[in-house]
């Protein structure tokens, strides 16, 4: 009688625990790809995080996030490639551990003299992370006392365009990246987005207009770029979501603004514009430690 019974309630407590140990995700990876650089002439490597329980299902396909940071980021592809880990949608999926559903291929850009970034990361914030270790604080936004200007700025001469043409001057090394990545592993070609702030933001509106039937989405994060460019990406009717900070003077919220009314213009009727009026330049801070972003990602397809 009392094996009987022991051998009930050993039955029921294993009920109850597999199911809890089945739900248990697979960690998340970070991964080092190397390539030969057309920009560069050198071998470089850019990352391609796969997200948790990306080895549980061997069928399932991911959507992919191609992320390009800002002009602070750049480096010589190799030693200096964990730069690219203090902000966007890789430091919140790899560096604060968040559960992304994505594969996210995030590239590092180059000086224009591909000399070394000598910039000291915050604490905690190389790819070799302690899993046990409680994630370092995120670099918060502040609220910005400075008024909002009234005329939105003013337009910038940007000379040459150099700095903001890091990422164009790249394109064919970004195209290979997404359409290797694509090939190496189970993505959705379907629903392959980009997103990238500041000088990424320019990169990002550059990328698209030249190449919109890549990308399911796209998200400028305070960047801006040239509106006569823009004709192939208004056709295409892909949804674009517009990102700046209301107070941000190091580059102007009119730069997004003209770029938002020239896609309109053009007969874009897919396009999404969001001010976060009390931030500055530093809006991608909000804006890829939320989940409206990720959401709205998670609904885009290509037809």
């Amino acid at each position: 009688m009392k094996i009987a019974v022991l051998f009930c309630l050993l039955s029921i407590s294993l009920s109850f625990s597999v199911p809890a140990l089945a739900q248990a995700k697979s960690p998340a990876q970070l991964l080092r790809q190397r390539y030969l650089s057309e920009t560069t002439g050198k071998l470089r490597e850019y990352y391609v995080f796969l997200p948790k329980g990306y080895a549980d299902e061997p069928a399932k396909r991911w959507p992919m996030l191609l992320f390009l940071h800002g002009a602070g980021e750049r480096g010589n592809g190799r030693d200096d490639l964990e730069k690219v880990l203090v902000h966007g949608p890789l430091m919140e999926a790899w560096i604060q551990g968040r559960d992304l559903p994505f594969v996210i291929v995030v590239p590092q850009a180059p000086f224009p003299d591909d000399h070394r970034n000598t910039s000291a990361l915050p604490k905690g914030y190389g790819e070799k992370r302690d899993a046990s270790a409680p994630p370092p604080p995120r670099n918060n936004a502040p609220f910005d006392t400075n008024p909002i200007p009234s005329d939105w700025g003013t337009l910038r001469d940007r000379g040459d365009g150099s700095v903001i043409n890091a990422w164009i001057r790249m394109a064919s090394e970004l195209e290979y990246m997404v359409r290797i990545t694509a090939a190496d592993y189970r993505v959705d070609r379907k629903r392959i987005s980009i997103s990238g702030l500041s000088m990424g933001g320019f990169g990002t509106f550059g990328i698209a207009a030249a190449h919109p039937e890549m990308f399911a989405a796209i998200a400028p994060v305070c960047g801006g770029g040239d509106p006569a460019t823009l004709d192939k990406l208004a056709a295409s009717q892909r949804p674009i979501w517009v990102f700046h900070g209301g107070r941000d003077r190091v580059v102007a919220p009119i730069e997004s603004l003209q770029m938002v009314n020239a896609l309109l213009a053009k007969g874009h009727r897919n396009v999404k514009f969001t001010v976060q009026e009390d931030l500055g330049h530093n809006v991608w801070t909000r804006v890829y430690e939320g989940e409206d972003f990720y959401r709205w990602l998670l609904t885009q397809s290509l037809p």
